[in-house]
């Protein structure tokens, strides 16, 4: 079941476990962690940045609970954000700022020198409990092409410049013993050439030293460009890498975006009819509001009037509607009874619940024809149809999945001992027709 990562030396599993938003104070994060581990996943992607270094502590602990023989363990360097926001903050305000901060929004600066990567992998090191890191890499460090393209800027060259001390320094940690390998996670590398933001491999391979080994790059049944498109040459990404003999790392293979809108690849759960109508529901919330208190059903029923997908709708529902109600509600306290509070947060999750249902069914609309365009494979989930195809591309090594909670697990892993479909890229080649 092992792959070889690449020229690294190391044997990895076919899929990966993603820290992307795993933190160190769940229970079941960590359970699910052990869950994966003890499925036969060996490979931990986790960064300086995820939920502000409680991601690296969480894996940390796991680590020093179970020994790290036989795991491999990745992790990436770039955002400054959190507390390193804090802190590079605080050195600018003293004039000894890291150097060639690219400061690309008020909440999210970008590093990549040196002296940011050499403070950055020591807290790293320090967090996971580690001597030495498996595979470091520089995490999208197409923010400073991100920042010039906004301000009509080439620079190009400046970047690449950029890129080849760090990989000077990268390889100096190799010698040092501090890390075994290094590499890029980019999300722009399959962009065309001509894209001001777009990386290039080919550009990277010749900046960089022996030491480079590892890859990582986005890729699903919808952002398929990875495998299809041939900006060199004819050849795509996963060729270049497969000639290079890097491992490939795939992140983000069942959260594709189209346009500004995340499709989550896999199936929303089964959720029934509800015992009240949608307009019901919404009459019996606007019973409840006036001008000095909450008025949310106007606002909720013209979101049920052009309904978003199943994941559109929970990142709307938990990040904005609940936010907004229960600060709302905790300044209107002192003002209203809380018996009205409680007949209000029931009325207004009973309208949150059949918006839910009307988007799963939205969204199992839509997955159908997914199902129908994917290899057979008897019961599947369109979770793992989506893995397996992605996990039977040529010059894939390993596919990183965000397994938070059991159930993740027991879905994904299975995948793992799956045979391939006969030919992934005609799957490719078929969705995108579709798409057109």
């Amino acid at each position: 079941m092992k792959r070889p990562l690449g020229s690294t030396g190391l044997e990895v599993s076919p899929l990966g476990f993603g820290c992307y938003r795993v933190d160190e104070h769940s229970p079941a994060q960590k359970e699910a962690l052990l869950a994966a581990l003890d499925r036969g996943v060996n490979l931990i992607d986790t960064s300086t940045n995820y939920t502000d270094g409680s991601s690296e502590r969480l894996v940390g602990q796991v680590l020093a609970e179970r020994g790290r023989e036989g795991l491999v363990v990745v992790s990436k360097i770039g955002y400054v954000q959190g507390s390193n926001l804090r802190l590079a903050r605080q050195r600018k305000l003293q004039g000894k700022s890291f150097p060639e901060v690219v400061e690309y929004s008020p909440g999210c600066w970008h590093c990549i020198h040196p002296e940011f990567l050499e403070d950055q992998l020591q807290r790293s090191l320090e967090r996971l409990g580690l001597e030495r890191l498996d595979v470091c890499l520089l995490h999208n460090p197409e923010y400073f092409l991100m920042e010039a393209a906004h301000r009509g800027q080439d620079v190009k060259d400046e970047f690449y410049r950029r890129l080849q001390a760090s990989f000077a320094y990268l390889e100096s940690q190799v010698a040092a013993g501090r890390i075994s390998c290094y590499g890029v996670s980019s999300n722009t590398v399959a962009d065309p050439p001509s894209d001001p933001e777009s990386t290039s491999l080919p550009r990277m391979l010749e900046q960089a030293g022996e030491g480079f080994r590892v890859l990582q790059l986005p890729m699903n049944l919808i952002e398929s460009e990875g495998a299809m498109a041939r900006h060199h040459g004819g050849k795509s990404v996963l060729e270049l890498a497969g000639e290079a003999n890097l491992g490939v790392l795939i992140n983000r293979p069942l959260n594709a975006f189209k346009g500004r809108s995340l499709l989550r690849l896999a199936d929303p759960p089964e959720l029934g009819a509800g015992p009240e109508s949608l307009s019901e529901l919404l009459e019996r919330l606007r019973s409840l509001e006036s001008p000095d208190t909450l008025q949310m059903a106007g606002e909720l029923e013209r979101v049920a009037a052009s309904p978003l997908s199943y994941s559109d709708w929970a990142e709307v529902e938990q990040n904005q509607l609940w936010p907004y109600t229960l600060d709302t509600l905790d300044r209107l306290a002192d003002r209203m009874e809380r018996s009205w509070r409680e007949s209000y947060l029931e009325a207004f999750h009973a309208v949150l619940l059949e918006i839910r249902r009307l988007s799963a069914r939205i969204s199992q609309s839509r997955n159908q024809v997914l199902h129908e365009k994917l290899p057979a494979r008897p019961g599947a989930s369109l979770s793992q149809k989506a893995l397996r195809t992605v996990l039977g591309t040529p010059g894939v090594t390993t596919a990183l999945v965000g397994m938070r909670q059991q159930r993740y697990v027991e879905d994904a892993c299975p995948v793992m001992e799956w045979e391939p479909p006969p030919d992934p890229l005609a799957v490719y080649r078929s969705l995108a027709t579709q798409e057109q």
